[in-house]
Parts: structure tokens; C-alpha cells; sequence
């Protein structure tokens, strides 16, 4: 994963402006699942079911995002987007690896049919808690994309009190500071700095 942060989109966004002057970068997010393999105590995303976008879906907006670029509309144009990242979230997005896969097939076959700047001008992001990265077929996508594509871990804090609060979505969760926890309390589901977090190795069940 370290080899393709070399030239992530952080990166891809701060050099395009010197390659295209006048131009600018536009970031496209899908929301793939969902879904997520863990049941980390401190996360935001309360709302996790079994909703996940299916391959229809993802090449309609592939094809509106070609169809509002062609009319110079007003988010997607030749300014605006004149570069793309399109990010990939989730849930656990890596549990959705096919139709991203796929996505990104039916992009780039686009692109080229239509003789588009985004058959070269893109990037690809993708945030994940790390856990399937040694998927086999994680591991071939990354190496189809490598060199256009950005993955963000969510390693978060200490793990004196991270990996207390992480558990696999198999295991019951054992925090004794949970959400409801925090609610009764008035503490704020938000992470907040590790200093500040409530739940500590002290206060967690082992």
C-alpha cells in the first residue's frame, strides 16, 4: 500500500494546477456499502445495513458524470473537473472489491470510447480500516491500478485504547464507554483527540 501513496491524490491535486493552468481537480465519492466487517465502538457510521450500490447504479452515475461534463454544467466541466478522483467509501468499501472493480472498468471503457481527458486525468481513492487488504482480489486491483491509486487506513490513536474499542462484527462489543454510554452522559459520538477519547484501557472491558 506504501509503494501506491507515493503518488496519492493529495499529491495529484496540488501539482495539477502547475501542469493545467486554470484547471482544477473534482472529487467524485461513491458510497459502495453500507456494510463493514467491524463494529468499532468510536465510529460515526451508526447507520451500518445491507444497503450497498449495485453495478446499475454505479455505471448511471459513471454516465452522468460524462453527460453534465459534455453539457459544461455547472459542478462538472472542463474547469472544474478538468481532473477526476473518484473515491470509493463506505462501510468497508474493500467488501464491495467486484463492483468497484467494475466501476472502474465501465469508467475507463467510457473514457477511451469517448476520447476523454479522464482516460488519463484520474485518481483513485479509497478509504479502508485495512482488515482485507490481503484479499486476493484486493491485492490484484492494486496492483491493476497501481501508480493511480490513493488508500487511506483508518489507524486511529493509541492502541492502548483503538484496539480495545475495535471488534469484529462476529463479537459482541465489550466497551463499557459505548455509544449509549456516551449519549447518557452528554459526551459527543464524535471522536474526539486521543487524549480527550472517553474510552480508555481503564474504563474497557478486556
Amino acid at each position: 500500500m506504501s509503494r501506491n501513496s507515493r503518488r496519492d491524490t493529495r499529491q495529484f491535486q496540488n501539482i495539477y494546477p502547475q501542469m493545467y493552468p486554470g484547471k482544477k481537480v473534482k472529487t467524485v465519492t461513491f458510497i459502495v456499502t453500507h456494510q463493514c466487517n467491524l463494529r468499532c465502538s468510536y465510529c460515526y457510521e451508526g447507520h451500518k445495513s445491507d444497503k450497498r450500490m449495485d453495478l446499475e447504479t454505479a455505471q448511471k452515475c459513471v454516465d452522468l458524470l460524462f453527460a453534465e461534463d459534455a453539457r459544461n454544467s455547472e459542478l462538472v466541466n472542463d474547469v472544474d473537473a478538468h481532473g477526476l478522483i473518484i473515491e470509493f467509501i463506505g462501510g468497508e468499501p474493500f467488501l464491495e472489491i467486484e463492483l468497484i472493480d467494475r466501476t472502474m472498468e465501465y469508467f475507463l471503457s467510457r473514457a477511451i470510447e469517448l476520447g476523454h481527458r479522464w482516460a488519463t486525468q484520474y485518481m483513485i481513492n479509497i478509504s479502508t480500516n485495512g482488515t482485507l487488504g490481503d484479499d486476493s482480489r484486493v491485492e490484484q486491483f492494486m496492483r491493476k491500478y497501481s501508480g493511480r491509486l490513493s488508500i487511506g487506513v483508518t489507524i486511529d490513536g493509541a492502541a492502548g485504547w483503538t484496539w480495545r474499542a475495535t471488534a469484529p462484527m462476529t463479537e459482541p462489543l465489550r466497551c463499557s464507554v459505548g455509544p449509549e454510554a456516551r449519549r447518557a452522559s452528554g459526551t459527543p459520538s464524535t471522536p474526539s483527540p486521543p487524549e480527550m477519547w472517553p474510552c480508555s484501557p481503564e474504563r474497557c472491558a478486556t
